[in-house]
Formats: structure tokens, sequence, C-alpha cells
């Protein structure tokens, strides 16, 4: 696949037919099989940062540098809902793994935590002293990670929104951050040239 202008993030839908790609261009639905454009998705206003597909792949949610995350339906390419409150670029979101809830970063330095259907915002986690990068929930969706220009990663409790520990180790921005399937680690990567894998407790 070809692109003309700067990709921010892509990501494969759950059942592996579907590549969704944000970018300066917007966000783009492809066919992995053959490599086709399916569809085009308009919404934002400006570049899209970052692009996640639910867990049962019939959702896309985005953020972008307007400040806002668009909730999409995959199949129809229709926007089902708006979520705004980031005052500034979405960089990151997340869903969790039942499903239920999303998780944005943003470069206004906070976190948010939405029921995504309804459109609530159920927690705002302030805690970072630099523009949040990335977000990611444990496999067992009671924790949340954010990962920072501030050199950290954070912890919080997804039910209550309440801090649990910082993760300081990297000497420089915190650039991305994934949690594993399969228990409680967590890797992050870096401005500062490593990788670096916890375990969190």
């Amino acid at each position: 696949l070809e692109f003309r202008r700067v990709l921010f993030r892509s990501a494969i839908s759950p059942n592996g037919d579907t590549l969704a790609s944000g970018g300066e261009d917007g966000i783009n639905l492809w066919n992995l099989q053959t490599g086709e454009l399916r569809q085009k998705l308009s919404g934002h206003q400006g570049r899209v940062f970052s692009v996640a597909f639910s867990p049962d792949g019939r959702t896309l949610a985005s953020g972008g540098v307007d400040k806002t995350i668009n909730i999409w339906n995959v199949q129809t390419g229709k926007l089902l809902r708006k979520l705004s409150g980031h005052t500034d670029a979405v960089r990151d979101v997340v869903f969790s793994p039942d499903g239920q809830k999303l998780a944005s970063g943003s470069w206004d330095k906070t976190i948010k935590i939405w029921n995504w259907q309804s459109g609530e915002q159920l927690h705002t986690l302030d805690g970072h002293k630099d523009r949040v990068i990335g977000v990611a929930f444990s496999k067992d969706g009671k924790t949340l990670a954010s990962a920072s220009n501030d050199q950290t990663i954070k912890i919080w409790n997804v039910q209550t929104g309440k801090f649990l520990q910082t993760l300081a180790g990297h000497k420089d921005w915190v650039l991305a951050i994934a949690s594993s399937p399969t228990d409680q680690t967590l890797v992050s990567s870096s401005k500062d040239k490593t990788i670096k894998i916890w375990q969190v407790v």
C-alpha cells in the first residue's frame, strides 16, 4: 500500500480483513486481501493521529489534532458519535478488552476514560507533566497505562480513576507503550533509543 501523505497510525481489524490508516489525509479503510481502498472516513479537521478497532471489529475509534475522538461503524462508514473534552490534540485511543470503555491520551497532558456508546466521560486522569503519547489497557481491563513526553509511564485504576504508580527509567520522551495479551507485562519505547519491559504488579 502506498500513501501520498504522512501516515501516523494503522490498525488491523481482529478478523484480519481490514486495515485502518490514519494520517494527514484522514482515515482510510483498506481490504487487506486485495490492497484496495474500501472506504474513506471524513469527520476530523486536520491530521488523524490514532485509530483503533473495538475487540469485535465492528467499531473504529479515531483521535486527531482537532481535539476530538470519532466513533465509526466499520461496515457502513457512518460516524456514530463524536467525543469532545480534550483541550489539545488526541494522540492515542484504545478500547478496553471487553469493548465497553475507550481511553484517550492527549497533548493536553490528560487521559480520559469514556463510555463510548453513551458518550459519557467517566474519568479524567491528571498527573503527567507533559504531553500524553500512548495509552494501553491491561489484559483484564482493570488498569490503564499512559506514556508521556515527561519520560514516565503512569498506571491508573480504570474503575475509580485513581493513580496507582509511576514507572520511571527512560531518559527521554516515552513514544509508545503496549500491553501483553497474556499477562501483566508492559513494553515501552523511548526517544532515548531504548525499549523497556515492565512487570506491573
